[in-house]
C-alpha cells in the first residue's frame, strides 16, 4: 500500500483569520435574544438582555 505524502503549508499562507458577517448592534441583539428564546430561558432573562441592548 503506498501512502500520499501531504505536502506542507507555508507558515505565511495559513488561513489564520476567519471571516465574519457584518452584522450591526441591533442585529446582533435581535440574534441573541432569538437564541435565548429559543434556548428555554426564563423571561427576566430576556428582558434583561434586551434592556443592555437599549441601555449602550
Amino acid at each position: 500500500m503506498v501512502l500520499k505524502k501531504k505536502k506542507r503549508t507555508a507558515i505565511g499562507k495559513m488561513a489564520m483569520e476567519k471571516e465574519y458577517p457584518k452584522i450591526t448592534f441591533e442585529q446582533a441583539i435581535d440574534l441573541v435574544t432569538s437564541a435565548k428564546s429559543a434556548e428555554g430561558v426564563r423571561p427576566r432573562t430576556l428582558k434583561g438582555t434586551t434592556r443592555i441592548g437599549v441601555t449602550l
